[in-house]
């Protein structure tokens, strides 16, 4: 099996009779096979689309019963309260578009302010693919200090693309997931703008294809270094997992 790691995939619900056979979990697992798939970061629907804490929670138990998948915990700054918990999160995750927020938004400034003051906290994967997310994004992590790696999600079409890399250039923290890089030679162009360190292998399956998304990155032209980098050694750093033993499947 190749070394790639996918740092964003989602557990959904069953949908037919045959999927319920087995658990969202085991399935995700299985679409992983089918492509040689190492491992994968993975989020709840449930936490995405209703609500967070449970459905972190959730992500939680289905990655203690399947090693190859690492949890992502969704957060919600529309929530009231403490900072979240978020021990046992890999990689944490908010969804401005998804959840109705504006790019520049005082509780998630105050969620970023929480986090950074944390004694340790995850990498942050951030939704981008509305025009002006990036730079809201970026001048919220300087206001409130935060000084962790942040991975720009979704990222698709021209403009936001122009604006992702411009805020990347001037942002060293700041990362690029593939999952939006749809348009021919965009993978290509955010390597040769950032360097291949900076851009993580993404495909929001099974909402997104896995397959398409793999064969974009290798119809990159990217020199195999650089591949297996976007492929899977980012993504490892990231997730704090080190590189499988020789004939080993995963970590």
């Amino acid at each position: 099996m190749n070394d790639i790691v996918d740092l964003r995939t989602v557990l959904r619900p069953p949908e037919t009779d045959a999927q319920a056979a087995r658990t969202p979990a085991a399935s995700l697992v299985a679409l992983l096979d089918r492509h040689d798939v190492a491992l994968a970061a993975v989020l709840s629907s449930s936490a995405l689309h209703h609500e967070a804490v449970g459905g972190n929670a959730e992500t939680v138990v289905a990655c203690r019963d399947e090693p190859r998948l690492h949890p992502i915990f969704v957060l919600d700054p529309r929530e009231p309260g403490p900072a979240p918990a978020i021990d046992g999160a890999r990689l944490l995750a908010l969804f401005p578009a998804t959840h109705g927020y504006p790019g520049v938004y005082a509780p998630l400034r105050r969620m970023l302010r929480a986090l950074q003051a944390a004694p340790t906290s995850p990498p942050i994967l951030v939704e981008a693919h509305r025009a002006g997310d990036a730079t809201a994004l970026a001048s919220q992590l300087g206001e409130a200090g935060y000084r962790g790696p942040v991975i720009l999600s979704g990222v698709s079409g021209a403009v936001t693309l122009a604006e992702a890399l411009a805020v990347a250039e001037e942002s060293p923290q700041i990362l690029i997931a593939t999952d939006g890089l749809h348009g021919l030679g965009e993978i290509g162009a955010v390597v040769h703008a950032l360097g291949a360190r900076r851009v993580v292998f993404a495909s929001g399956t099974p909402d997104g294809s896995l397959g398409a998304a793999l064969a974009l990155v290798r119809h990159a032209h990217l020199s195999p270094d650089d591949e297996a980098l976007v492929l899977g050694g980012n993504a490892r750093r990231l997730l704090g997992i080190g590189a499988p033993a020789a004939g080993s499947l995963a970590a």
